[in-house]
């Protein structure tokens, strides 16, 4: 049996959270403003990392910047570049398991208990798998790497 290579982007997440965070810095400034402050704070201190000769003139401009806002601000424009660089990580997951295989469940609850895989849905990380459970099949929401293929 080949194994099933799936990507799942977790951009989505941080994307929410980036918003989620410039929207409650927009009080007192614009979206706009925040977002090109943002760019242009972000792009002095990977300047300011690399090339020392300009250093102290972007260190002026970013200074003049950042004084705009307040302490909690300047950390929602951290928490907003924290967010960007993570939300560029991929993760690739391999199951080694199509729907209709023989799984056994290998952490969680109900780690040993084997079944049937009823769905995989890659983009939110789930597997569907029927188990039984006294006496009775019963689905079971799991994440990807919680099973694997009986041999």
């Amino acid at each position: 049996m080949a194994k099933a290579a799936v990507t799942r982007s977790i951009r989505d997440d941080h994307q929410k959270n980036f918003l989620k965070i410039c929207n409650g810095l927009s009080g007192k400034h614009s979206r706009w403003e925040i977002w090109e402050d943002f760019v242009t704070l972000t792009a002095i201190e990977i300047s300011n990392s690399t090339d020392k000769v300009n250093a102290t003139e972007r260190t002026k401009m970013y200074q003049t910047i950042i004084s705009k806002y307040s302490a909690k601000e300047r950390d929602g424009m951290a928490e907003m570049l924290a967010e960007v660089a993570m939300g560029m990580e991929k993760h690739e997951i391999v199951v080694g398991y199509n729907v209709g295989d023989h799984v056994r469940i290998v952490d969680g609850p109900l780690a040993s208990f084997t079944g049937v895989v009823e769905d995989i849905e890659p983009e939110k990380n789930q597997v569907s798998v029927m188990v039984s459970m006294f006496g009775r099949e019963t689905p079971v929401e799991l994440e990807l790497d919680q099973v694997e293929v009986l041999n």
